[in-house]
């Protein structure tokens, strides 16, 4: 995400930086910068990249795209980057970002949200995304800095990233953990693109008690959420010919062998849930097997002959 980031703003116009910790990412993208493959246009886009923060120097916005586990060593290496005039983004999937993101950068300088649309990794430094609609919504922590987020969301909606700026962003935050519980680790444990699980009817009953149990640690937490909205939204994407055949970061993670952000969605609802006094058991569930999968990948059996 960070590349398809990158590459609209750059071609917008803006000095782009993309730093990572892959050594071969980099190695990639400072050979021919970011190949892309939009369904439109294959082309490579000149994007500099380091592995060393202190290449950058200081910079107006700080957009974290990293996997939650990732969150808080990605801003502590980040430091060397950020001023007392810097913006500190995440559009992060999950919850606990912000909270990472707030014990090494002022919360009166973050802005958080999240963002519909998506971009899958092909091979270093080479990434493919479908047109198809996106959507955008930031807001600050401290309401009395909006002004911060209406400016990002101008400038991203101007390179081509529609963007919209909100007083308080956790309504949109939560939203989308519950979305993302209810799809991603279904899809991780059957293998389905998104498309054809959310045909199933007993995952569409899965969704309505998996986005129930979310809506209500959300009450519980402050963040009144409409279930029916976020179920409408989810089979809405889903349903959408760019995105039937989409696979979900989880099912990626599961597919290749890497450690998921379960414990960023599926089982923070449940932790917060056990906090609050309020039964999750189909969100512990989940984590619990998508746990399972994660820890035992070198003993699954792949296909029988």
């Amino acid at each position: 995400m960070g590349c398809r980031f990158g590459v609209h703003l750059a071609e917008a116009g803006h000095e782009v930086w993309l730093v990572d910790v892959w050594e071969e990412q980099i190695a990639a993208l400072r050979r021919h910068g970011v190949w892309v493959d939009d369904g439109v246009r294959p082309r490579f886009v000149p994007v500099p990249a380091t592995l060393d923060p202190k290449d950058v120097g200081l910079v107006d916005y700080l957009l974290i795209f990293t996997k939650a586990n990732h969150t808080r060593s990605a801003a502590q290496s980040a430091v060397p980057m950020v001023g007392p005039d810097t913006w500190v983004v995440t559009l992060q999937n999950g919850l606990g970002n912000v909270e990472a993101l707030a014990e090494v950068f002022e919360p009166d300088r973050i802005l958080a949200g999240v963002c519909f649309l998506w971009s899958d990794l092909v091979a270093p430094g080479r990434i493919r995304w479908t047109p198809h609609p996106a959507e955008i919504l930031l807001g600050p922590l401290a309401p009395h800095r909006f002004a911060g987020a209406r400016q990002l969301a101008t400038l991203l909606t101007q390179a081509g990233l529609p963007a919209q700026a909100l007083p308080d962003p956790w309504e949109a935050i939560w939203s989308k953990v519950a979305f993302n519980a209810a799809a991603n680790a279904l899809s991780a444990i059957t293998r389905l693109p998104v498309g054809p699980l959310v045909a199933q009817p007993a995952a569409r009953e899965l969704f309505e008690r998996i986005v129930a149990e979310a809506v209500a640690v959300a009450a519980a937490e402050g963040v009144p959420l409409d279930a029916q909205k976020v179920l409408d939204t989810l089979l809405r994407r889903h349903q959408s010919p760019q995105e039937r055949t989409h696979l979900p970061s989880m099912l990626q993670d599961v597919l290749r062998r890497r450690p998921t952000e379960i414990a960023f969605l599926n089982g923070e609802i449940a932790r917060r849930a056990e906090r609050h006094g309020i039964p999750a058991p189909c969100n512990a569930l989940l984590t619990r097997i998508v746990e399972i999968l994660e820890r035992t990948y070198p003993h699954q059996v792949q296909q029988l002959d």
